[in-house]
């Protein structure tokens, strides 16, 4: 995720240093843009999955949150 967008920094800062020839800016401009479209799209991928675990656990916690209160709530009806 990173490695592409840092290859895209890398990149940018080659073209200013080096000042290539139209074909060979060309070629680095391309690869730029193409490595910093894989890390935004792993970073786009990454997030996704980030809130779809945190959003799963927190069913989760919930599901049984709800389950202890039944529980508890039919104890204290069979107590009564």
């Amino acid at each position: 995720m990173l490695a592409g967008l840092a290859a895209a920094i890398a990149g940018v800062e080659a073209v200013t240093l080096l000042k290539p020839s139209g074909v060979v800016l060309g070629m680095l401009v391309v690869l730029v843009f193409l490595a910093w479209f894989v890390g935004a799209c792993a970073m786009l991928g990454f997030v996704r999955w980030f809130f779809a675990s945190e959003f799963s656990r927190v069913k989760r916690e919930h599901a049984a949150s709800a389950e202890r209160e039944s529980k508890q709530e039919s104890k204290r009806r069979a107590g009564d």
